[in-house]
């Protein structure tokens, strides 16, 4: 400390002496101000991190995280203040003081020169900022060749990681509980820790490394073995990273086949959750649970974590996968803690907040080993209790206490082959002791295998070395000029800074374990496993996550946000990742109250996706990926509610496609279809025409579909007699003409649109009543054939639009054509054309109704209809 505070007092003579070899008073007065605020930033680093500005702060400053950790500093941060106006008073009279005193500059230079040595002693000032500008400016250097100069010899990496699992394993991190809590003099706040000390745990001393003093660095050399040291901001360092290449815990734990979850409160803020996910960890916070347990700043309360905690054990002891818990606790936080009121009624007053916090965590973890030994889980579980750092403060009251050194420690029910029970060691053998612990056999080798059992000497040689290492690990999302985004498992997106893009990904086949993505514009937003709820507030995207399969009784906050949703008219997007548990399908009338038909029937591990606004609901499932996107300004209809409700039962708007489906079965073409569908409504009947090998017109997509719903073994196209011989999905009758002709003439009200046959004259001969018929055309040969048949009306397929020229409505009219056939992604991506036309008498119907991005007969109701004047429809009723 005095050693500090001496730097800070050189500090101040260097600014002085600089400001008094200026003699314009402007120059002073700007050297006095630069130096007080430097004077102050060294002071705020001394209050508040116990250091000058070393590699640590370096990591940390960042004006987010200083106005989130504010609250803690209070009066260090006032201090800091007060030192910045003081300083500055002093620098610059000062500065003409010591003018005054001889018109010559040598004094003035002299305490300059001095000052500035001074700074430049071993870990001071000048030192560390040095020290920091190697560190910033250090040359990237390749993955292989920065592992060479690391010095690890045989490093595995993560695809040649083999590993088997072995135990449970139980992690406890405790926010800056050092060793000092359980020496003597507080050894009274840590009475369950010390017992399991001195009886059924081993216990260790651990020293802590540079790159491993503050939360994520901590946690970054638990998982890796390497202290965490890069050019970047601590909290920063793997914004836009999608791939890390070194090995680690979680690599090791994800090849032995462990479930893995890290449970921690606001684990965005120190970057925790990009670091852990990248590792192959799945994190939870507050937003995964009852909204009763979030508390600001910090997240979760460690009351509220281990009683989390509690239930999710209990739940992974029940599945069948091993599994390793991570947890990370926040109430021993410098300098006074974070205070729980509710624990003044279980405990005795202490002489600090602080230890007030430490006796209730000491009392959490006594009653989870005991919980875990009443219920034999101990026998099949390695628990590991530790600290992530040391306590960031001069000013808690706890230092008077603390004997020196200073240390962490750690307590485990494990043993390890090189450390007794009692040894040192250091964070940098955490990954060995961890999977040691837990009986797994691996091939893992870290840094810390070959150095000695203190190796912090050796590990600081390596700082620069090691740097260029943990960066030449990542690789970061460069997006070129296109907006490719290629993630960590080396998929690729082209993304669209006006679009919401939504993927959900089913674990089935090759596709187990892959993740799902909500993208805005090009910003990613966080997916859990369950049902994540998207929606926009503000102008801002937000999302809710719904762990169906770890906690099921989320279910009803669930359906509570969905009929708040509803309520209120406002828009929403589901979307599902991993598992959902079994659960939805027990809330079936519910949900299919909710017009959500399909996520009731979802279980397990399927792609889902769904999209409700304006009072329709769109949804989509699939076993492997379900791909849908959305422009991120409100789709605005120009048609009023009254107009929507209308349009959504008008049977001239709505063309039954291919028939219609039937139990499910799309693309039908065939008798059953037709009447199931005239009786929901539909009187515009599409159908597409095939031709059999002599020469007859028959009902059909094409002829391998046909093929495949019979049981017909020979070569295609098949004659009509044959054709007509078989059932379609073994029950559904085929139709030649004849029968079409009959069906149409006992609906005299049904219109036949027709797809795939392009001989109008043919056609138009052959059909019952012409004035009936409207034809989709492929060529303009043919659409100029049609003029003069008597045809109802002529569809212009999407192909010859290209053709058109400038003037579609002028062309058109030309050709006679009274309308297009349009797919609804071509029209979604010029709306402003489409909408035109509508305006100016243009029937467009639109097709590829719900092939993807959510697009179907919902959306075509709400929103579609706004720009096409009909559509192709599988699954509508216009009853």
């Amino acid at each position: 400390m005095l050693f500090n505070i001496s730097q800070l007092l050189f500090l101040l003579l260097f600014c002085l002496g600089l400001a008094a070899l200026f003699k314009a008073r402007w120059w002073r007065f700007l050297v006095a101000a630069l130096g007080a605020l430097a004077v102050a930033i060294e002071t705020m680093s001394v209050l508040i991190g116990s250091s000058l500005i070393d590699y640590k702060f370096y990591a940390h400053f960042k004006i987010e995280v200083a106005t989130a950790v504010g609250g803690f500093f209070f009066w260090q941060v006032l201090g800091a203040i007060a030192i910045l106006l003081i300083s500055g008073i002093l620098i610059f009279r000062g500065s003409h003081w010591l003018r005054s005193l001889t018109a010559i500059a040598w004094p003035s230079l002299l305490v300059t020169v001095l000052a500035f040595a001074v700074l430049f002693l071993p870990e001071g000032i000048g030192s560390n900022i040095a020290s920091i500008s190697e560190i910033h400016f250090a040359k990237e250097t390749a993955f292989n060749e920065a592992l060479e100069n690391s010095g690890v010899k045989d490093y595995t990496l993560v695809e040649d990681i083999k590993a088997k699992p072995g135990k449970n394993i139980i992690a406890i991190f405790m926010e800056s509980l050092e060793i000092g809590y359980l020496q003597e003099k507080l050894a009274h706040l840590t009475p369950n820790m010390n017992r399991l000390r001195e009886g059924e745990m081993n216990f260790y001393p651990m020293t802590q490394n540079s790159g491993g003093n503050y939360t994520i660095g901590a946690l970054y050399t638990y998982m890796t073995g390497f202290p965490m040291h890069f050019k970047n901001h601590g909290n920063d360092v793997f914004d836009e990273v999608v791939d890390f290449r070194l090995s680690s815990v979680p690599a090791v734990l994800n090849k032995a086949g462990y479930h893995q979850e890290y449970l921690a409160g606001k684990p965005e803020f120190a970057g925790m959750d990009v670091m852990l996910e990248l590792m192959g960890m799945e994190v939870k916070s507050e937003y995964d649970y009852d909204p009763k347990y979030n508390v600001r700043p910090w997240g979760l309360h460690d009351r509220d974590l281990f009683e989390i905690v509690d239930f999710e054990l209990d739940r992974l002891y029940e599945e069948e996968q091993p599994f390793a818990y991570f947890v990370s606790t926040i109430s021993t936080h410098a300098t006074d803690g974070v205070y729980d009121a509710r624990v003044e009624k279980d405990y005795p007053k202490q002489a600090s907040r602080l230890e007030l916090m430490a006796l209730a965590l000491d009392d959490y973890i006594g009653d989870l080993v005991e919980k875990l030994k009443a219920n034999r889980r101990l026998e099949n579980t390695a628990i590991y209790i530790l600290p992530d750092h040391l306590l960031l403060s001069d000013y808690s009251r706890v230092l008077d206490d603390f004997e020196d050194p200073r240390g962490l420690f750690l307590l485990t029910n494990t043993s390890n082959e090189r450390f007794r029970n009692g040894a040192t060691i250091n964070q940098a053998h955490l990954p060995r002791i961890l999977l040691e612990g837990a009986e797994i056999e691996h091939n893992l080798v870290t840094l810390a295998d070959q150095l000695p059992n203190d190796p912090r000497k050796e590990l600081a040689k390596l700082k620069l070395p090691l740097l260029q290492l943990n960066e030449a690990s990542l690789t970061k999302d460069k997006n070129g000029p296109d907006n490719t985004v290629v993630t960590k498992l080396g998929e690729q997106f082209e993304l669209k800074e006006d679009e919401l893009r939504l993927i959900s990904k089913g674990w089935s086949g090759d596709n187990s374990g892959k993740p799902s993505y909500i993208f805005v514009g090009q910003k990613t937003l966080k997916v859990r496993r369950g049902i994540n709820m998207i929606f926009r507030q503000d102008g801002e995207f937000g999302v809710d996550h719904f762990d169906l399969y770890g906690d099921s009784s989320q279910v009803d906050r669930l359906l509570d946000k969905i009929r708040q949703a509803h309520q209120n008219n406002t828009a929403f997007w589901l979307l599902a990742h991993d598992s959902v548990g079994k659960v939805l399908p027990k809330k079936k009338d519910e949900l299919l109250a909710l017009d959500l038909p399909k996520l009731s029937n979802l279980k397990g591990k399927k792609a889902y996706l769904a999209h409700f606004d304006r009072g329709y609901t769109s949804e989509k499932q699939k076993s492997k990926v379900v791909d849908a996107t959305f422009p991120l300004i409100d789709l605005v209809s120009n048609r009023s509610e009254e107009q929507i409700l209308a349009d959504a039962k008008d049977r001239s708007k709505w063309i039954a496609h291919a028939g219609g489906a039937i139990n499910g079965i799309k693309y039908a073409n065939f008798l059953e279809a037709l009447d199931h569908n005239y009786a929901k409504g539909y009187r515009y009947i599409e159908l597409d025409i095939i031709e059999t090998s002599d020469g007859h017109y028959v009902a059909g997509h094409d002829w391998k579909q046909w093929k495949g719903r019979t049981t017909y073994k020979g070569d295609i196209p098949v004659s009509r007699e044959v054709f007509m011989q078989y059932k379609q999905r073994g029950n559904y009758t085929p139709m030649d003409m004849e029968m079409i002709n009959e069906w149409f003439s006992t609906h005299p009200d049904a219109i036949l649109v027709s797809d795939k046959v392009n001989d109008p004259v043919r056609f138009a001969r052959e059909f019952v009543d012409k004035s009936r018929l409207i034809m989709e055309l492929f060529s303009f040969d043919a659409i100029r054939a049609a003029r003069g048949l008597g045809l109802m009306d002529v569809l212009v397929t999407e192909k010859l639009t290209n053709e058109l020229g400038g003037n579609w409505v002028k062309r058109l009219g030309e050709l006679e054509a009274g309308g297009l056939a349009i797919s609804i992604n071509t029209i979604m991506k010029n709306p402003d054309r489409y909408r035109k036309l509508k305006k100016a008498g243009i029937k467009t119907y639109a097709f590829h109704i719900g092939n993807n991005h959510l697009r179907d007969e919902n959306f075509m109701a709400r929103y579609g209809l706004d720009l096409a004047y009909g559509l192709y429809a599988d699954e509508w009723d216009l009853r």
